[in-house]
């Protein structure tokens, strides 16, 4: 519809046809331009650290490298934690991190440092009561340090928490820490005991934290077996290769359940040594090397390679999944990586096993809690423009915002069976094409035909209203918008929520929900916060699915 020239009818139409390059009129104090220059709405600052803690900042966004976007992230997280909410965003960032919901550990590490140097000593205490449940192994606790000693000294505070950190486990999962994170982010043991001084609270503590700093083991008090075994190891370095030795390193390995971490570094180019770990390997250790263990020959696509269905089992097991608090956007860019036959950096390379691939597939799906099917008319709209190309999410650079959300919205429609699902950039609304994908393909599959149908937009801007518009023309009923973007929407004529808002009117659906699922870790939403109907959620949080459901369910 041609607009009119008349600018008294210009100023009417404006109420509900606003450029996003320019607020809605009598809604400018509450919104904020973005970082592409469209305005939108500011998140809380608790929001913001929840999408901090899950989706980071180290990759940077299209807009702004990963240096100005951390700063920024640092000054967020600065101003909340010096306010009468610092206590609840300490709470958050151990809820996070207990219920396993943030792919990556540095962004919870980093704000929990912050938290530590807060000038209100009610948030610095409660930093201090979350460390021993926040922080979980020893190179956590070291990269953690790594942080907060840039930004403030060792105080009494600090030194008591990470002492308690070390005297509050037992003497064999103390042993397991000090045997397996030796040295890390700039830091080894030695130098956090010596600085932290704990006070051992027994004779077998006390003979850990000795061996931990070089010193000679008490007399007549025992050593712990792991350590034995790690000595052990050590001492038969040397004749490693001689036969005669060689069942005795394995049975050690076997017995103790050691790590790839506690071994001189050179037995990891043996199949026999990862065969012997591979029963007793942790998850997450064992997919991130899937590539070195098909590398060096002890995972191929020969019928019955008992490793092959080792590996296979362990991804298929639900419960294991779900106890070991595997991350799904880990397993996404596993298989990913996996799949490809080469790491993202240095030189290895393999040819994927078919089967474990399809594992992969499949433990995507399971990582995420299971969720009665919604009954409900759902559209999925898929942000495609080019800021969704930016480097990788979570610092990870085989996923795209794009390719990460395309996995999303997999999951999604298992949730919602009654779906259909768009792609989006800028253009007319009546041309939004229809993405024929199903939690049936492969993954790789949907995101290859996600990124054909982005094909279509390349070097696009981005318009959010998009996908309610469409709905509007095409004359399509529907209970809800899942909208996946970085919210850096500007390129469009009208706001998403006027947008959503004359949808509801048109359509006769007054409560038609927006849902918005924010890729990347900016402050901005599209989604009202005024609106009840509107709801924000942070991509890739493992509650993501749940939450949905009961939204949609109210």
């Amino acid at each position: 519809m041609k607009r009119s020239t008349d600018p008294y009818a210009v100023a009417a139409d404006m109420l509900r046809h606003t450029p996003q390059s320019r607020p809605v009129p009598g809604r400018e104090t509450e919104m904020v331009p973005n970082n592409a220059g469209g305005y939108v709405f500011p998140i809380p600052p608790l929001q913001f650290l929840h999408r901090f803690l899950v989706l980071g900042t180290s990759s940077g966004t299209y807009y702004v490298s990963r240096h100005e976007h951390t700063d920024e992230a640092l000054q967020s997280l600065n101003a909340l934690f010096n306010s009468d909410l610092g206590e609840d965003a300490v709470a958050m960032i151990m809820r996070v991190s207990v219920e396993g919901r943030a792919p990556k550990r540095i962004p919870t590490l980093f704000a929990l440092a912050c938290a530590y140097c807060s000038p209100r000593l009610p948030v610095r205490q409660a930093a201090a009561a979350a460390l021993f449940p926040t922080v979980r192994t020893q190179s956590d606790l070291m990269t953690f340090l790594s942080y907060v000693t840039k930004m403030r000294g060792w105080g009494r505070l600090l030194r008591d928490s990470v002492g308690n950190w070390y005297l509050n486990r037992s003497v064999p999962q103390l042993a397991y820490q000090v045997t397996k994170y030796r040295n890390r982010s700039g830091w080894t043991t030695a130098d956090v005991l010596r600085c932290a001084k704990p006070v051992p609270k027994s004779k077998e503590q006390s003979q850990v934290l000795r061996w931990a700093v070089g010193k000679l083991p008490e007399p007549d008090v025992s050593i712990e077996p792991i350590i034995q075994a790690v000595e052990n190891i050590v001492f038969s370095h040397a004749t490693f290769l001689d036969p005669w030795k060689m069942p005795t390193t394995l049975n050690l390995i076997k017995e103790h359940r050691l790590t790839r971490e506690m071994l001189p570094s050179e037995w990891l180019a043996h199949p026999v040594i990862w065969n012997a770990l591979l029963p007793h390997m942790p998850l997450t250790a064992m997919i991130r090397n899937l590539g070195k263990m098909t590398s060096i020959g002890l995972l191929d696509n020969a019928p019955g390679n008992g490793a092959v269905e080792m590996v296979i089992g362990a991804l298929h097991n639900k419960a294991y999944l779900h106890r070991s608090r595997i991350h799904p956007f880990n397993v996404l860019v596993a298989m990913s990586i996996y799949e490809q036959g080469h790491g993202d950096k240095g030189n290895l390379t393999w040819r994927p096993v078919t089967k474990i691939v399809d594992a992969l597939d499949s433990a995507f799906y399971d990582t995420f809690a299971n969720v009665e099917p919604i009954d409900a008319q759902v559209m999925i709209a898929l942000d495609v423009s080019a800021s969704m190309t930016w480097q990788g999410l979570c610092g990870a650079e085989s996923m795209t915002p794009r390719r990460a959300s395309t996995a999303l919205a997999l999951v999604l429609q298992s949730s919602a069976p009654q779906n259909i699902v768009t792609a989006f950039a800028n253009g007319p609304a009546g041309a939004m094409p229809y993405v024929s994908i199903s939690p049936r393909q492969r993954l790789t599959d949907a995101i290859q035909a996600v990124e054909k149908t982005s094909s279509q937009y390349p070097f696009c801007g981005t318009d959010c209203a998009l996908p309610m518009q469409y709905a509007l023309a095409n004359r399509i009923e529907l209970d809800a918008f899942v909208i996946l973007t970085d919210n850096e929407t500007w390129a469009g004529d009208i706001h998403p929520t006027q947008a959503l808002a004359n949808y509801r009117v048109a359509m006769n659906r007054p409560n038609a929900k927006l849902i918005v699922i924010a890729m990347t870790s900016t402050g901005f939403t599209i989604a009202d916060p005024k609106d009840k109907r509107t709801l924000d959620v942070v991509g890739f949080d493992t509650s993501v699915p749940t939450v949905l459901e009961n939204f949609l369910r109210e």
